[in-house]
């Protein structure tokens, strides 16, 4: 009994580590156990890998909400993961076919919005900086 209470302190710090974008291994390593032990963990205890799944998911969500926030303060970024999410509409070898164009079209509407919102930034840093010179003298 005191066992299955440890391996469950061992299990729930597992799930820890995977929620923070660690390896299964590394996880397994930092546990005090064995990859091969939790690897037999998985296979003995169908509760287990379902919350492994759970746990490699959250991470992946983790990610997924940073990358978005992340993105729409950088077009660059929001770019580079429209090309990997979608390789053949947005990506370096998009497929040619009849989208093509349109898509070329799409791709530099977001760069010259991305260039707009740039400038605008500029712009406002640089009326900072001289309403600040002005207060000063």
């Amino acid at each position: 009994m005191a066992e299955a209470i440890q391996n469950d302190g061992i299990k729930a710090r597992i799930l820890e580590y995977l929620k923070d974008g660690v390896s299964k291994k590394d996880s397994a390593v930092l546990s005090g156990i064995s990859e091969a032990t939790l690897y037999r963990w998985v296979e003995e205890d169908d509760s287990f890998k379902s919350q492994i799944e759970a746990s490699i998911l959250e991470y992946k969500h983790t990610l997924v909400k940073n990358l978005v926030a992340n993105a729409e303060k950088d077009g660059r970024l929001a770019l580079e993961i429209l090309s990997r999410r979608y390789p053949n509409e947005w990506g370096v070898n998009a497929v040619n076919n009849d989208r093509t164009e349109a898509l070329r079209k799409e791709r530099i509407d977001v760069v010259r919005w991305y260039e707009k919102i740039l400038q605008k930034e500029h712009e406002r840093a640089i009326e900072g900086k001289v309403e600040e010179e002005s207060s000063i003298s």
